[in-house]
């Protein structure tokens, strides 16, 4: 089963975490069902959100998030779990596994990057990736950041992908996001992730990712440096 990190940790967010609870039970749900024979893959927010930021890192040369500096949060990409998801299910055409042919029953995968990084620290990190002078960061709040993803969920620039070639560790166009996917409930689960952030409850750090993958997964400031073309064209 599919869910998000922080997922167990939103049971203590007094109801300010709807979608992330429903995903806990789900996963608890599944383990009932499956007489605990079911493997949980939670994964991080990926690096490719940010795209719907690049109008306003790129535009106005600043990073607003609902979260306050010093608090840690980090995503990861999505090439990384994509390619992790397809060594997890190699494993699983071997006669030893079951679901995903995990060989030692692990019941639950964190892909997460091998280091959360604080907010102000993250942004220094996109900055130079982007290869930015100065790239500020200042905190908003949940409304104005609902209201700029939703703005950018009409954004022309988000309506189709783009026709490039992949080079390297370049974004593939089906990887690039597309506004008509980021729905209501879309939004309130990244706004509640946030909210974990904020409250200090995203510091969660695993070697999950690289031990499937058998490599580092990409990091923040690679991936930005990679991908820099492609958010100055969003600017």
């Amino acid at each position: 089963m599919l869910s998000i990190v922080g997922a167990d940790r939103a049971q203590n967010q007094q109801g300010q975490c709807h979608h992330l609870c429903e995903y806990f039970q789900l996963e608890q749900r599944c383990k009932e069902i499956m007489q605990n024979k079911c493997h949980v893959v939670r994964v991080s927010i990926f690096n490719q959100l940010f795209y719907f930021m690049a109008p306003m890192i790129e535009g106005q040369g600043v990073l607003r998030l609902p979260i306050q500096e010093g608090q840690k949060w980090t995503p990861v990409d999505l090439q990384d779990v994509i390619e992790a998801f397809v060594q997890l299910s190699k494993r699983g055409q071997q006669p030893r596994g079951v679901a995903f042919g995990l060989e030692a029953a692990k019941e639950l995968y964190q892909f997460t990057p091998t280091q959360v990084r604080p907010i102000n620290e993250l942004t220094r990190e996109i900055a130079q990736g982007l290869d930015r002078g100065e790239l500020r960061y200042e905190t908003a709040s949940k409304e104005q950041t609902r209201k700029w993803l939703q703005q950018m969920r009409d954004d022309n620039r988000f309506r189709h992908r783009p026709d490039n070639k992949a080079e390297s560790r370049r974004d593939r166009p089906f990887t690039f996001p597309l506004g008509r996917y980021l729905n209501d409930e879309m939004i309130d689960t990244i706004l509640e992730v946030w909210q974990l952030a904020n409250d200090g409850q995203m510091d969660i750090v695993t070697n999950d990712l690289k031990q499937v993958l058998g490599k580092e997964p990409q990091d923040i400031k690679q991936y930005f440096k990679s991908n820099r073309q492609q958010f100055r064209d969003l600017r």
